[in-house]
């Protein structure tokens, strides 16, 4: 009686579906794997751009609020955009209001995709009115750089609800647009209507 051996292991195509398998499986996991990173990703840069938005936002409107409607001049152009606000720095026993030397002002250019800041020294004397420059004025002074608070701006507007400026209701937008590569570019918009107390 011969006896048969048996050996232990695989056949070939044995092998072969094995190897087919855990192909399929495999690619199916990475292909899992690509596609959670991308919505990962998208979520991250919205989620960077709803708080650039809500940071850019909250600035300006500390800066307005902490104003009144006679220290606030705006610039509205095709190509920029701006508002320069003067702070109220106290209130004297007679009801005057007593006025920062200096103005805040952010601007936008349009080509730059870029929210700046400057300072702007208006006055020596805190009682002096506050100083309302023109459209022209302002536009003159977005060509020295300040400070830049905001990059992939792609729109900043302050309008305020009357023509001559003389509203306390401010209306404030900000949007910010991000490229992720290898996708469509991502944005994130902010309006709020600002009240001007003083």
């Amino acid at each position: 009686m011969s006896e048969r051996r048996r050996t232990l292991g695989l056949t070939v195509p044995e092998t072969l579906v094995a190897i087919s398998l855990f192909a399929v499986v495999g690619t199916l996991l990475v292909g899992l794997l690509i596609r959670t990173m991308r919505i990962s990703a998208r979520e991250s840069v919205y989620l960077e751009l709803e708080q650039s938005c809500h940071f850019l936002l909250q600035k300006v409107e500390r800066d307005l609020t902490q104003s009144g409607v006679s220290g606030i001049s705006y610039l509205q152009t095709p190509d920029t955009s701006g508002v320069a606000a003067n702070r109220i720095e106290d209130v004297t026993s007679e009801g005057t209001l007593a006025w920062s030397g200096e103005q805040t002002f952010y601007y936008w250019l349009k080509n730059e995709r870029t929210l700046w800041v400057r300072r702007i020294t208006t006055s020596a004397s805190p009682l002096a009115n506050p100083r309302r420059f023109t459209e022209s004025e302002l536009t003159n002074m977005t060509t020295q750089h300040g400070t830049s608070v905001g990059e992939n701006v792609t729109e900043f507007a302050v309008v305020n609800r009357l023509p001559d400026g003389s509203s306390r209701l401010v209306d404030v937008s900000v949007e910010v647009q991000r490229q992720l590569p290898n996708d469509q570019p991502r944005r994130f918009r902010l309006e709020k209507l600002v009240t001007i107390l003083n």
